[in-house]
Protein backbone atom coordinates (compact mmCIF):
# COMPACT_ATOMS: atom_id res chain seq x y z
CA UNK A 1 0.00 0.00 0.00
CA UNK A 2 1.27 3.47 -0.83
CA UNK A 3 0.48 5.86 1.84
CA UNK A 4 0.00 8.98 -0.66
CA UNK A 5 -1.62 11.40 1.26
CA UNK A 6 -1.87 11.99 5.50
CA UNK A 7 -3.97 14.26 7.34
CA UNK A 8 -6.29 17.46 6.30
CA UNK A 9 -6.85 16.44 2.72
CA UNK A 10 -8.32 19.44 0.81
CA UNK A 11 -11.84 19.03 -0.40
CA UNK A 12 -12.47 19.04 -2.95
CA UNK A 13 -10.22 16.40 -4.18
CA UNK A 14 -8.43 15.07 -7.24
CA UNK A 15 -5.06 12.79 -7.37
CA UNK A 16 -3.91 11.02 -9.99
CA UNK A 17 -4.25 6.96 -9.24
CA UNK A 18 -0.52 5.68 -8.85
CA UNK A 19 -0.01 2.96 -11.32
CA UNK A 20 -4.14 3.12 -12.10
CA UNK A 21 -6.07 0.33 -11.11
CA UNK A 22 -6.01 -3.69 -11.65
CA UNK A 23 -7.21 -6.58 -9.88
CA UNK A 24 -6.10 -6.56 -6.84
CA UNK A 25 -6.31 -2.76 -5.96
CA UNK A 26 -7.37 -1.30 -3.09
CA UNK A 27 -8.08 2.15 -1.63
CA UNK A 28 -9.02 3.16 1.66
CA UNK A 29 -10.85 6.92 2.24
CA UNK A 30 -10.83 7.74 5.84
CA UNK A 31 -12.93 11.37 7.00
CA UNK A 32 -16.04 12.25 8.55
CA UNK A 33 -19.26 13.57 7.05
CA UNK A 34 -20.24 17.16 7.79
CA UNK A 35 -23.27 17.59 10.51
CA UNK A 36 -25.44 19.30 7.94
CA UNK A 37 -23.82 17.15 4.97
CA UNK A 38 -26.33 17.25 1.93
CA UNK A 39 -24.33 14.49 0.18
CA UNK A 40 -20.25 14.01 -0.77
CA UNK A 41 -19.43 11.90 -3.83
CA UNK A 42 -16.23 9.95 -4.94
CA UNK A 43 -15.36 9.19 -8.53
CA UNK A 44 -12.81 6.96 -10.22
CA UNK A 45 -12.64 9.13 -13.11
CA UNK A 46 -10.58 8.54 -17.10
CA UNK A 47 -9.20 12.09 -16.36
CA UNK A 48 -9.00 14.92 -13.80
CA UNK A 49 -11.96 17.34 -14.62
CA UNK A 50 -15.78 16.26 -13.00
CA UNK A 51 -18.33 16.41 -15.51
CA UNK A 52 -16.16 16.92 -18.28
CA UNK A 53 -14.03 13.75 -18.06
CA UNK A 54 -15.76 9.64 -17.97
CA UNK A 55 -16.95 8.53 -14.67
CA UNK A 56 -15.81 4.86 -14.28
CA UNK A 57 -17.51 4.73 -10.87
CA UNK A 58 -19.44 7.36 -8.73
CA UNK A 59 -20.69 6.61 -5.52
CA UNK A 60 -23.29 9.21 -3.95
CA UNK A 61 -24.11 9.16 -0.14
CA UNK A 62 -27.01 11.30 0.15
CA UNK A 63 -28.52 11.42 4.13
CA UNK A 64 -32.21 10.44 3.80
CA UNK A 65 -31.46 9.01 0.16
CA UNK A 66 -29.10 6.28 0.73
CA UNK A 67 -25.90 5.79 -1.73
CA UNK A 68 -26.69 6.26 -5.23
CA UNK A 69 -23.58 4.69 -7.83
CA UNK A 70 -23.38 5.05 -11.37
CA UNK A 71 -21.34 5.75 -14.64
CA UNK A 72 -20.64 8.84 -16.59
CA UNK A 73 -19.74 8.00 -20.00
CA UNK A 74 -19.95 10.50 -23.06
CA UNK A 75 -21.79 13.19 -21.32
CA UNK A 76 -24.53 10.90 -20.16
CA UNK A 77 -25.13 9.30 -17.12
CA UNK A 78 -26.02 5.41 -17.44
CA UNK A 79 -28.80 3.33 -15.05
CA UNK A 80 -28.78 4.05 -11.11
CA UNK A 81 -28.20 1.63 -8.27
CA UNK A 82 -29.59 2.48 -5.30
CA UNK A 83 -29.21 1.33 -1.67
CA UNK A 84 -31.92 3.03 0.72
CA UNK A 85 -29.71 2.45 3.82
CA UNK A 86 -27.39 4.62 5.05
CA UNK A 87 -24.15 3.12 6.79
CA UNK A 88 -23.03 6.55 7.24
CA UNK A 89 -23.66 9.10 10.17
CA UNK A 90 -23.11 12.66 9.84
CA UNK A 91 -20.53 14.23 11.87
CA UNK A 92 -18.45 10.94 12.48
CA UNK A 93 -15.83 9.12 11.02
CA UNK A 94 -16.11 6.68 8.25
CA UNK A 95 -14.20 4.32 6.56
CA UNK A 96 -14.11 2.96 2.96
CA UNK A 97 -12.18 0.56 1.60
CA UNK A 98 -12.38 -0.55 -2.11
CA UNK A 99 -11.42 -3.01 -4.00
CA UNK A 100 -10.80 -3.87 -7.53
CA UNK A 101 -11.63 -7.22 -9.18
CA UNK A 102 -11.85 -8.27 -12.96
CA UNK A 103 -15.26 -7.62 -13.49
CA UNK A 104 -16.22 -5.18 -10.30
CA UNK A 105 -15.21 -2.83 -7.50
CA UNK A 106 -16.06 -4.47 -4.13
CA UNK A 107 -16.79 -1.80 -1.10
CA UNK A 108 -16.71 -1.95 2.48
CA UNK A 109 -17.46 0.47 4.22
CA UNK A 110 -16.68 0.53 8.27
CA UNK A 111 -15.65 -2.85 8.15
CA UNK A 112 -18.65 -4.04 6.78
CA UNK A 113 -19.03 -5.44 2.90
CA UNK A 114 -21.51 -2.75 1.40
CA UNK A 115 -22.58 -3.40 -2.25
CA UNK A 116 -20.67 -4.28 -5.46
CA UNK A 117 -20.53 -2.64 -9.01
CA UNK A 118 -19.98 -3.92 -12.34
CA UNK A 119 -17.55 -2.65 -14.54
CA UNK A 120 -19.01 -0.43 -17.27
CA UNK A 121 -15.88 1.24 -18.08
CA UNK A 122 -12.70 -1.11 -19.02
CA UNK A 123 -10.09 -0.65 -15.83
CA UNK A 124 -7.49 0.60 -18.00
CA UNK A 125 -9.20 3.56 -18.77
CA UNK A 126 -9.88 4.83 -14.87
CA UNK A 127 -6.49 7.41 -13.75
CA UNK A 128 -8.02 9.74 -11.46
CA UNK A 129 -9.90 10.03 -8.21
CA UNK A 130 -11.88 12.70 -7.26
CA UNK A 131 -13.90 13.17 -4.03
CA UNK A 132 -16.12 16.51 -3.08
CA UNK A 133 -18.94 17.65 -1.11
CA UNK A 134 -19.97 18.00 2.43
CA UNK A 135 -16.70 15.83 4.24
CA UNK A 136 -13.44 16.70 5.86
CA UNK A 137 -11.34 13.98 4.72
CA UNK A 138 -8.00 12.76 6.18
CA UNK A 139 -6.64 10.18 4.39
CA UNK A 140 -6.85 8.79 1.04
CA UNK A 141 -4.11 5.19 0.25
CA UNK A 142 -3.09 2.58 -2.49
Amino acid sequence: MCSCFGQNLDVPFTSQIPGGLFPGTRIWIRGAMHHCAKKFTIDFQCGPVAEKDDSAFHISMRPGEGVVRNTFQNYEWGPEERTSSFPFVPGQPYDIEIEVHNEKFSVRINGEHFFDYIHRIPLDMISYILIVGDTTLHYVGY
